[in-house]
């Protein structure tokens, strides 16, 4: 019986999450040969084979089912390994990465970010700005603020409050379009990563597509764009602020909302530095619930309680 080399998993993972070599080796820091030299060492001295060349990349044989789990299986132990090892950190201080749509942090997340900083010097803090959900499994981030309906399992995080839409067109165009029929306008469409949001669903659903003038996978960027007088569009309140000249076009009958979660992964729960940080943002970002429900206008939606304190 031969002696398994546990570093070989790391490449079989690699080639199987990435699907082709290439894309394997630059993962792994190594080049195309390498891989490409310890899949095939893996295969030989095992007599199986595991991968299967296509057009597209490398694909596992379709006869491998336990193999594919056992490999998903040691995936996760390493990085629970890993999560585990940086919780023996009993200090407030070290790296934090906190992940959140591009409208939040433009809107609330700057003067947040500075007070967690202020309150706490020695941590590194940095803010990973995508409309993409990051896998904190996989230590893409520490801290997650997302809008979303409900959390997956593996994520411990705190409903803060609502994210509210609403529907929004330059003052002009809304003075001049106010009594014409919502289907006989232009619109601006959420796209990509944002078709799921409420916005997204709500305009797939009652707008037509002849009607979508315009599509975007940013929230910055349809505010930028209903600014000019194109059309209508649904935003995020909090993200509409006075010198944009936008008005609510009378099309809800009320705001369109979703949960806005702070989260961590369940095994950061007691790292010190992660708690702390979450423990902040979720006393910070309540704080400014009003702006991020649309019951107050985003004037000063980038100030901190402790600010006004």
């Amino acid at each position: 019986m031969h002696k398994t080399n546990w570093d070989d998993f790391r490449f079989l993972i690699a080639v199987m999450e990435e699907g082709s070599l290439n894309a394997a080796a630059r993962r792994l820091g190594v080049n195309h040969a390498t891989v490409l030299r310890r899949v095939t060492a893996f295969e030989e001295q095992n007599q199986v084979t595991l991968f299967k060349r296509h057009k597209s990349g490398y694909r596992l044989q379709s006869d491998q089912p336990e193999f594919v789990s056992s490999l998903s299986a040691v995936r996760k132990a390493v990085e629970a390994a890993q999560r585990a090892v940086q919780g023996q950190h009993q200090t407030i201080s070290g790296p934090v990465k906190i992940t959140s749509t591009d409208s939040l942090c433009e809107a609330i997340l700057p003067r947040i970010i500075y007070g967690l900083q202020a309150a706490q010097p020695d941590l590194r803090l940095e803010l990973l700005a995508s409309n993409s959900h990051l896998n904190l499994a996989q230590m893409d981030a520490e801290i997650s603020i997302r809008p979303t309906q409900a959390l997956p399992e593996d994520l411990s995080g705190t409903e803060v409050c609502n994210l509210a839409f609403d529907m929004y067109g330059h003052r002009e165009f809304v003075s001049e379009h106010r009594d014409k029929g919502l289907r006989d306008l232009n619109w601006l469409a959420p796209s990509s990563l944002l078709a799921k949001s409420p916005a997204g669903r709500w305009v797939k659903t009652n707008v037509p597509p002849a009607q979508r003038v315009f599509h975007t996978d940013s929230f910055l960027s349809l505010r930028n764009m209903v600014s000019t007088g194109l059309g209508l569009t649904i935003l995020p309140c909090c993200i509409v602020r006075p010198n944009d000249q936008l008005e609510v076009f009378p099309g809800l009958a009320t705001k369109l909302v979703t949960p806005l979660w702070v989260a961590n992964h369940i095994d950061l729960d007691d790292l010190p530095r992660v708690r702390t940080s979450k423990e902040y943002l979720i006393q910070e970002i309540r704080a400014v619930a009003d702006v991020l429900e649309g019951r107050e206008p985003n004037v000063e939606t980038t100030m901190s309680a402790a600010d006004r304190a």
